[in-house]
């Protein structure tokens, strides 16, 4: 072979046109370009059949946080959500006093509103049943107690669902003091929440009784004909210690299922309002009023 034929094809005679040839020669995804993959990625492409040749390529897609349609993942490099949005129950602010302010007014905001929305719906419902009950003594039929539980409840499953991510949906005195009890809301949460509930209910009242026809003095919490007073106390207890008991197992107690707990807690205010017979209020604010 010519000496000066090797030389013109050396390696060294034209460093323009080996990566010239790279830029413009199209590669095809071979196993010698293939990246690098991981155990259980390999054991998946070696299985027989039309799978076991395309499946080095489908695992590129099925990564977490893989996009075929050039849009960025929802997920960080150590496959945490990165939209993730905290629980109204997670109070430890990272904009300083300020910004722990501003979330306390926040919260103290979306309370009094829930609170009218909450208890306008549920007193509307019981001062127009009163209305109709045939007792002259103010107790309850069978029928109107059913209505007016599924009112309280059905009432309080709709407003804790919609305020839950904004205040926690407590709506109650009585709630937030057990959750500050069981370390799940801090105190400081608690001085601004409570008024807020207390204030809620006073104007709830004063709406329903501007628009609905009868008096809302008929829905408020009094004991039945041969109900004690001392009866009536741990009634309330046991009763109010349900619901209580309801928001911190499946509200404040972190799950799988925590998205579904103001239909747990919406069915414990059905469930005490159908035993308590007072009618029963389970809330201090409601009793304030």
């Amino acid at each position: 072979m010519d000496p000066n034929h090797q030389q013109n094809y050396g390696p060294t005679h034209d460093p323009i046109q080996a990566p010239a040839a790279s830029q413009n020669t199209y590669q095809p995804p071979t196993s010698s370009h293939a990246p690098q993959q991981n155990s259980h990625h390999q054991r998946g492409t070696g299985r027989g059949g039309a799978g076991g040749g395309s499946g080095g390529f489908l695992s590129m897609f099925k990564r977490r946080g893989a996009r075929t349609d050039g849009r960025k993942s929802n997920r960080g490099p150590d496959g945490h959500n990165l939209q993730h949005q905290p629980s109204p129950f997670d109070y430890k602010s990272q904009g300083g006093r300020w910004e722990e302010i501003r979330g306390h007014i926040v919260a103290m905001s979306g309370e009094f509103v829930g609170t009218i929305m909450f208890l306008w719906f549920a007193l509307s419902a019981a001062q127009v049943t009163s209305m109709t009950n045939p007792n002259p003594d103010g107790s309850l039929t069978p029928e109107l107690l059913l209505f007016i539980s599924l009112a309280f409840g059905f009432s309080l499953t709709v407003n804790a669902w919609a305020f839950y991510r904004i205040s926690g949906g407590l709506f109650n005195p009585a709630v937030v003091v057990g959750m500050v009890v069981a370390g799940s809301l801090p105190w400081m949460r608690g001085l601004f929440l409570i008024p807020a509930q207390i204030l809620g209910c006073m104007v709830a009242a004063a709406l329903v009784q501007c628009m609905f026809p009868g008096d809302v003095a008929a829905t408020l919490t009094k004991l039945s004909p041969g109900v004690s007073i001392a009866q009536g106390l741990f009634i309330e207890m046991f009763l109010t210690a349900l619901l209580v008991f309801t928001i911190l197992m499946l509200a404040a107690e972190k799950h799988q299922a925590t998205f579904l707990a103001p239909v747990g807690i919406g069915l414990s205010l059905f469930v005490a309002e159908l035993s308590g017979k007072l009618p029963s209020s389970l809330s201090s604010s409601h009793t304030f009023y």
